[in-house]
């Protein structure tokens, strides 16, 4: 939808200028010119407005989207990282908040049970996410350093602080808990 809406726009804006290019060399060999009426130039203008005013809060929610993906895309990841070290060392790697604990799956150690499984730790996005894909109008505003991933006990949590509240990439996936995302948002 946002791809046709897009070409639309651009396809209106090149007729645009292929009009004013013919206009200005028709213009051009005349001996007199004569401009677009003020109405000609108020309708273009009001065209291109309402063109805008669809596209941009299309493109707002598209980003939105993009860093929920992200963030169920880290989980699954780490899932996996996690499981590899697991099936490596027989026990599951445990990651607090603060990242302590990453080093076992980002540095090659062998002797000392670490595996450079994953190049670093990531870092979720920052910004306005929707990441309970079954409820696109649901979502979570995440400031720099508030969200963060831990591993504790074989499972990858996408936690936020300051809700002491965490999903793991199965539970966004299909999404998540209708009770976490009403108290996640403050919504009884």
């Amino acid at each position: 939808m946002l791809f046709t809406l897009l070409e639309l726009i651009y396809e209106s804006i090149s007729l645009l200028v292929k009009l004013i290019k013919e206009a200005i060399f028709e213009m051009r060999n005349k001996r007199f010119s004569q401009g677009f009426t003020l109405i000609e130039l108020v309708v273009v203008i009001a065209i291109l407005g309402i063109f805008a005013g669809i596209a941009i809060p299309q493109y707002l929610d598209f980003t939105a989207k993009t860093r929920g993906s992200r963030i169920v895309a880290d989980l699954q990841t780490l899932d996996r990282a996690a499981a590899v070290y697991a099936a490596k060392t027989g026990v599951w790697p445990n990651v607090d908040v603060d990242g302590t604990g990453s080093d076992v799956l980002t540095t090659d150690d062998s002797a000392h049970n670490k595996y450079p499984l994953l190049a670093e730790w990531p870092v979720p996005p920052n910004g306005e996410s929707i990441i309970f894909p079954s409820a696109p109008d649901v979502t979570v505003t995440l400031e720099k350093g508030e969200g963060h991933y831990v591993c504790q006990n074989g499972a990858i949590v996408f936690k936020l602080d300051s809700r002491k509240l965490g999903w793991t990439a199965a539970q966004l996936a299909v999404g998540g808990d209708a009770n976490l995302k009403n108290t996640v948002l403050g919504v009884h």
